[in-house]
Formats: C-alpha cells, structure tokens, sequence
C-alpha cells in the first residue's frame, strides 16, 4: 500500500513539473513557427542565392549588395553552392 501511494505521489510530481515546463516553453514562446512574409516589390537576382547578407539602396536606385564568395567557404558548405 505505502509503495502505491508513493508512486502515485510521484506521478503527480512529474505531471505538476511537466506542466510547469509547459508553460514556462508557452511563456518564452519556444515552440512557436515563424511566418513568413511576401514582400510586394521583392524580386529574386540570379547569382547572389549564395549569402547575400546585406543591400543597401541609394535615393537615385543605385543598390550594394555584400555577398559571400562560394570559393572562400570549407568543403561541406561549397556542395550546397554547386549549381553556382
């Protein structure tokens, strides 16, 4: 008898402290996805599918994209790059 009522009581320790774990992954929003956004004037450029990391447009159009070079990256990472 006494070793079924501590395993009962051991079973709703886990289930208060699986609860708390719940709402504390609520509160941080851990296991949330992230939608993602299209853009109206968003238009996809050949040939900087491979890290472009930042573009700034000037007032007249003018625009400066920073790339990563395909050639500078290990081993591993140049296969995902090879159709470029």
């Amino acid at each position: 008898m006494g070793r079924l009522v501590a395993v009962g009581l051991l079973g709703i320790a886990l289930a208060l402290l699986g609860e708390r774990l719940l709402a504390l992954r609520n509160r941080l929003k851990a296991s949330r996805e992230v939608e993602s956004v299209d853009l109206p004037h968003c238009h996809l450029i050949k040939g900087i599918e491979a890290g472009s990391e930042d573009i700034d447009i000037l007032p007249n159009g003018l625009a400066f994209f920073s790339v990563v070079s395909v050639f500078f990256l290990p081993q591993i990472q140049q296969r995902r790059y090879k159709g470029i």
